[in-house]
């Protein structure tokens, strides 16, 4: 079947693909616009050793949603990173219980990936934006100029599966990837988020 190689691997794509991506605070942005929630913004707060994805209320009746404060993501668990995937989740199904198991989580995202995914508008801002903007401040300016963020990590976008090389940043690659990982991680990688 699959072996811990596999899953490694396969771990590496989809911090690469999936967690960095969705992750990113103008992807997260353009999601925002794409799908608007009238009771959570996208946000990350500094979890110390890196970012952590909550969704913030929009007034002050609603609270912070924290997938680690309801119980979500194990925080026994080393494996479990997911809170980029579970904030997401939450916002765009916000009546949709977020399953309780790794298998189950991934059927859910990979649907959900696949939604904004087939968004044109989405993708087009995607491409507009970020993918082919070469102002001051933009990925390809970040990573022209080694831009390390407050963690000493790349601001820039990586290939984590090669050594954490820039990613290229072409949208049919992207994409292309993206699928890839989203097939597999149904298929079996969700076993890399067990315990």
């Amino acid at each position: 079947m699959y072996d811990q190689a596999d899953l490694n691997n396969f771990r590496m794509r989809w911090e690469t693909y999936i967690n960095q991506f969705f992750g990113d605070r103008t992807i997260r942005k353009i999601i925002e616009d794409e799908y608007p929630n009238r009771n959570y913004t996208l946000t990350a707060v500094d979890g110390d050793p890196t970012w952590h994805h909550i969704l913030e209320g929009r007034t002050r009746r609603i609270a912070k949603w924290c997938s680690m404060e309801r119980g979500i993501q194990d925080d026994n668990n080393p494996n479990d990173n997911l809170c980029q995937t579970y904030s997401l989740l939450k916002y765009m199904y916000p009546n949709r219980k977020i399953p309780s198991t790794m298998k189950g989580v991934a059927n859910s995202a990979v649907e959900m990936y696949r939604l904004i995914l087939s968004n044109s508008r989405f993708m087009k801002t995607v491409d507009n934006d970020i993918l082919q903007n070469r102002e001051v401040g933009s990925l390809w300016d970040m990573r022209k100029n080694n831009v390390r963020d407050k963690y000493g990590d790349a601001a820039y976008w990586v290939d984590y599966s090669k050594d954490e090389k820039p990613l290229p940043l072409g949208k049919k690659m992207i994409v292309k990837n993206i699928r890839a990982v989203l097939t597999d991680w149904k298929k079996y990688g969700w076993e890399s988020f067990m315990p």
